[in-house]
């Protein structure tokens, strides 16, 4: 289990775990969204192969839950891109956040 700062959303702990537990994965910066907002999840990931089992995890096919997604946000530099893990607003989104984070930790034991 990683240490996060005293000020991060507790509804996002579970998946920021699942995200960080890939090699090559790391986590940033994450918002629940406080039921106004969609849920976020910033990362930065060393190569395309890190970014199977979460893309795969977030997948309606794979966990069963729909409107979740990763996105390139935006490039840093020719070779740092800033990738955002997106979910729907609210109750629904903390209660996915643990079935997805299952889902993705099941991918890495494959």
């Amino acid at each position: 289990m990683m240490i996060y700062d005293e000020r991060m959303d507790k509804e996002c702990l579970i998946l920021c775990d699942a995200l960080n537990a890939i090699p090559g994965i790391k986590t940033f910066e994450s918002c629940c969204g406080h039921g106004e907002t969609m849920y976020h999840i910033w990362f930065t990931a060393k190569n395309v192969k890190a970014l199977c089992s979460p893309t795969m995890g977030c997948s309606q096919n794979y966990c069963g839950h729909f409107g979740w997604h990763i996105e390139v946000d935006h490039v840093e530099s020719p070779n740092k891109a800033i990738f955002l893990l997106e979910g729907p607003i609210g109750e629904e989104a903390y209660a996915a956040a643990g079935d997805i984070a299952k889902t993705i930790a099941g991918f890495q034991t494959i």
